[in-house]
């Protein structure tokens, strides 16, 4: 009976060798809100800009410059430098899937978060060989948030990847078998971080304003065909003729105004005091630095204690970062310039500009 279900649904013969699948079920992400999330983060006039503006300045692209390898045995920290932190070598040009660098490892984490509120990355321990020795190193690759949901807490948490009836029946791979609907992931076997500051993500809590942000845009575009055809007396024509241009447009600013803050990004589109727009650029860089310290911790926590499990090492290896400024020297710089112990151009070269 089972086999005549088999050939009738193309149901395949075994699963596929790795774990999990990259792409996305769009009858799950209509359904989960997703697919609202994608459209909103289309184009400058939606939430585009704000979200670029996060997730490219997370962190530099200089992985040399920017991060290292802690461990108290010299030789392992150079090995796991090179094989996290080096790129373009034969055994780790892909360690971090469609990203070549830790540092774009980071940033496409950020845009999931920023955005979904989550990020999912199926794990595979595969054995490698960095010089002369033998280790079991992670590889990531990427599983699409819509998909996912996890199920239980600490040791019994696991993450469960699954798609619609719809998708599996109406989608085959390029030999014609139907995929895999369902996996199940143990807590080794995915790397899960969610956005902690809030219990919904920047581009979830500034939905509700996009059809206002909008609204600004159409404005303007009937606003020309309003002076360019003066015969046209459509009801929408008419009411942007007589409408106040200047009142319309610092509405919009404060509204585009509010959307920044919420994704903590400084705010360009009003006139404010430089005391504010001082504020603003702590405010970004505090924000970057508590996210960006948030992913390293639990890459630390959730890979680089389970590598040093798996080879058996006496102190686990840690990611750090340096060169970057601290949030306690913002802060420094922040106050003397609030106390006028320095001028503006000191805290834009001293904070800004590095």
């Amino acid at each position: 009976m089972f086999n005549f279900i088999r050939r009738i649904f193309h149901i395949p013969n075994k699963p596929p060798e790795k774990k999990g699948y990259w792409f996305d079920d769009p009858y799950l992400s209509y359904i989960k809100g997703y697919t609202e999330i994608d459209n909103a983060i289309r184009d400058g006039i939606r939430l585009h800009n704000e979200v670029d503006t996060i997730h490219l300045s997370i962190t530099p692209l200089d992985d040399e410059n920017t991060f290292f390898i802690e461990h108290p045995n010299t030789e392992v920290a150079k090995y796991f430098h090179r094989y996290f932190l080096e790129g373009y070598h034969g055994f780790n040009e892909h360690i971090y899937g469609e990203n070549y660098s830790f540092s774009n490892f980071l940033q496409n984490i950020t845009y999931c978060l920023i955005t979904d509120g989550q990020a999912f990355y199926a794990i595979d321990w595969e054995e490698m060989k960095i010089k002369d020795r033998i280790f079991i190193l992670p590889k990531f690759r990427y599983l699409k948030t819509s998909t996912m949901h996890v199920k239980g807490q600490g040791e019994r948490r696991k993450y469960i990847q699954k798609y619609s009836l719809l998708f599996w029946i109406f989608n085959k791979d390029s030999n014609r078998e139907r995929y895999c609907r369902k996996f199940i992931f143990n807590p080794h076997e995915v790397f899960y971080l969610r956005y902690h500051f809030f219990k919904k993500s920047p581009t979830k809590q500034c939905l509700k304003y996009i059809p206002r942000l909008e609204r600004f845009w159409e404005g303007g575009i009937l606003y020309s065909k309003a002076v360019a055809h003066p015969e046209d007396f459509s009801l929408p024509v008419e009411k942007v003729r007589y409408q106040n241009s200047q009142e319309a447009s610092r509405k919009h600013q404060l509204l585009r105004a509010k959307v920044r803050s919420i994704f903590n990004c400084c705010i360009s589109d009003l006139k404010m005091t430089s005391y504010y727009d001082v504020y603003q650029v702590v405010k970004q860089k505090k924000f970057l630095n508590n996210l960006r310290k948030y992913m390293i911790d639990e890459f630390n926590n959730q890979i680089m204690n389970t590598v040093s499990d798996l080879n058996n090492l006496s102190e686990t290896p840690l990611i750090k970062e340096q060169g970057i400024m601290t949030n306690k020297e913002i802060d420094k710089w922040h106050q003397k310039y609030i106390k006028h112990e320095i001028p503006l151009d000191d805290f834009v070269s001293n904070v800004i500009k590095r």
